[in-house]
C-alpha cells in the first residue's frame, strides 16, 4: 500500500464514523483540515511511497523544508494529519508503528494581536456600509467575539437554536456538550440584524442561496472586508483573533470563558491581555 491509498482510506473511514455518529470520530472541521493537508500537500510529496518505506527522517526533512519556506506551522498540521493516517495504517496492519511520532515539530508562537472593541465596532460599521456578504460575515465575526464560540458553530447556526432563553450552541468538537448563551441587548441586536441583510430561512447567517457559509466562503469574504478595513485603519487582524477578544475580556472580569476543557491551552492561545491585575497576599 502506498501513502496516497492510506490517506484515502483514512479519510473515508473518518467520514463513515461521522455519519454513524461515532464519538471517537474527528470533528467535521478537523476532518476538512486533514483532507486539505493530506490531499493538497502530503500526497503530492509522498503519495507514491510505500507506507513501510516512510521513516521518521522523512517527516523531519518535510518539517525542515516547510520551515525554510516560511510555512512551518502549516507543516506541523500536515504531519499531524499524516500521523493520524498512519495510526489508521497500524489498525489495518499495514505498518508496525507510526513513523511520525517522536519527530519534533516546528516551534509555534501564539499570536499576540489583541483586538479592541473600538476596532470591532469600526469593522462592523464598514461592513454595514458595504452591505451584502461583507455585512453578514462581519455579523458572524461579531457573534464570535460576543459569545466566544467557534466560527464553525456560528456559521451553521439554525433558527431552531434561537430560543426564548438565549442562543443554543452545539460544541463543534465535543458532540455531547451544549452551550446556552443568554440574551443580552447587544446579542439580540446582532441576531436580529442578520434579517436586515438577507431574508432568513433555515440558517441565521445565510448566504445568498440560503445555505450556511462554508469556512472557505467565509474566508474569501473576510479577506475582502479586512483588506478594505486595513486601507482605512491600517492595522488588520484575523477573524480568529476575535475569539481571543472574548476570552481576554472574560478573564479580566474574573469569569470563566467556557471555551476550552484545557484551561492551559485557552490561556496560552487566547489570552491576549497586555496587563494583568495581581492581588497581593496581604
Amino acid at each position: 500500500m502506498n501513502i496516497a491509498t492510506l490517506c484515502k482510506l483514512f479519510l473515508a473511514e473518518q467520514r463513515r464514523m461521522i455519519l454513524e455518529h461515532d464519538p471517537s470520530a474527528l470533528a467535521p472541521r478537523t476532518l476538512d483540515d486533514y483532507g486539505y493537508a493530506l490531499n493538497g500537500r502530503i500526497v503530492a510529496a509522498f503519495g507514491v511511497m510505500r507506507v513501510t518505506a516512510f521513516k521518521p527522517t522523512h517527516a523531519a526533512q518535510y518539517l525542515f523544508q516547510c520551515r525554510k519556506e516560511g510555512r512551518g506551522v502549516r507543516g506541523n498540521r500536515e504531519i499531524a494529519a499524516l500521523a493520524s493516517a498512519f495510526n489508521h495504517g497500524m489498525a489495518l496492519g499495514e505498518v508496525p508503528s507510526n513513523p511520525c511520532r517522536g519527530v519534533r515539530r516546528n516551534k509555534e508562537r501564539p499570536r499576540t494581536r489583541d483586538v479592541s472593541i473600538a476596532e470591532l465596532n469600526a469593522l462592523l460599521a464598514l461592513a454595514q456600509a458595504r452591505g451584502g456578504a461583507a455585512h453578514m460575515v462581519a455579523l458572524i465575526a461579531v457573534m464570535v467575539a460576543l459569545t466566544g464560540r467557534r466560527r464553525a458553530e456560528i456559521r451553521e447556526l439554525t433558527v431552531e437554536q434561537i430560543t426564548e432563553d438565549g442562543v443554543a450552541v452545539a460544541d463543534a468538537k465535543n458532540r455531547n456538550r451544549r452551550y446556552l448563551v443568554r440574551w443580552s441587548p447587544l446579542l439580540r441586536q446582532v441576531v436580529d440584524e442578520s434579517t436586515k441583510v438577507r431574508e432568513r430561512g433555515h440558517y441565521v447567517f445565510p448566504t445568498r442561496t440560503g445555505s450556511p457559509y462554508t469556512d472557505s466562503g467565509f474566508k474569501t469574504e473576510w479577506s475582502k472586508l479586512i483588506k478594505a478595513y486595513e486601507a482605512l485603519h491600517g492595522d488588520r487582524f484575523r477573524a480568529h483573533d476575535l475569539r481571543a477578544l472574548y476570552v481576554s475580556e472574560m478573564l479580566d472580569r474574573n469569569e470563566d470563558p467556557h471555551t476550552h476543557a484545557n484551561t492551559a491551552t485557552m490561556r496560552k492561545v487566547y489570552d491576549r491581555r497586555r496587563v494583568i491585575e495581581v492581588t497581593p497576599l496581604a
